[in-house]
């Protein structure tokens, strides 16, 4: 599925980038910070989406 693989190519960027922006500017810089933000957003997508598709599966 094109979508469910897209995110989890987004969030495995996503963590590379805030592990090597909080290694730069520290975990508690607003950058890492910012970048957690839109990583937890992925994820409870990411969690969302496979939840939806579970459900289905079992109707």
């Amino acid at each position: 599925m094109i979508l469910i693989d897209e995110l989890e190519h987004r969030i495995k960027q996503l963590r590379k980038e805030m592990i090597h922006t909080a290694t730069e500017t520290g975990f508690n810089s607003i950058n890492t910070i910012c970048i957690s933000q839109k990583l937890d957003q992925l994820i409870i997508i990411y969690q969302q989406y496979l939840l939806k598709t579970n459900n289905q599966n079992f109707s």
